[in-house]
């Protein structure tokens, strides 16, 4: 799948940014609190497109440079009700 749409069908491709606006439940449902807390604050920020899979969901990436130097990164998979084209 090249393409992807927005909560308001707007299209999107790898490269555009995306405003996250929900996580699905289905992705957090299982995990423990603290992997919670780390996906929401995806939330209410703007990522680029990495990769849009066969569902439908645009996968983002969201770096945090730790206070020891160190780089996490996350990947997530945003479907089209929790994200806006911007």
């Amino acid at each position: 799948m090249d393409s992807s749409v927005d909560k308001y069908g707007a299209w999107s491709i790898v490269g555009d940014n995306i405003l996250v606006h929900a996580i699905d439940s289905h992705i957090t449902e299982f995990l423990p609190q603290d992997e919670i807390d780390d996906l929401t604050a995806f939330i209410d920020q703007v990522f680029t497109v990495n990769h849009i899979n066969t569902d439908g969901s645009m996968v983002i990436t969201k770096e945090t440079k730790c206070a020891d130097g160190l780089i996490v990164g996350h990947d997530l998979a945003i479907f089209p009700a929790g994200a806006e084209l911007v």
